[in-house]
């Protein structure tokens, strides 16, 4: 495996309120910055633990059988677009 020392920060750190310069590399931040973003991270959920609350959250709609849980149980798209024409990208992905 190679290293990559030299790739800079691709994360949207407006979001979470950190202030960082993306453009900088990772071993140019200052450790203070560095747990910054560690604290962030930790208190939200991010990769695996984000997809396993999505699925639990669309689980749960779909269970009360709500207007939202029925548009995901038969693929259809479910923030009110409309089905007509446009709802290939809905179709493709399930």
């Amino acid at each position: 495996m190679k290293k990559t020392k030299n790739k800079s920060l691709k994360i949207n750190s407006t979001k979470f309120g950190v202030g960082l310069n993306t453009r900088k590399k990772p071993r140019k931040i200052k450790l203070k910055q560095k747990n910054l973003i560690r604290k962030i991270l930790f208190k939200n959920k991010v990769g695996k633990q984000l997809k396993t609350k999505i699925q639990s959250i669309i689980k749960f709609y779909v269970d009360l059988k709500s207007y939202k849980g029925l548009r995901h149980k038969y693929k259809y798209p479910v923030r009110g677009q409309r089905t007509r024409t446009n709802a290939k990208t809905t179709k493709k992905k399930n």
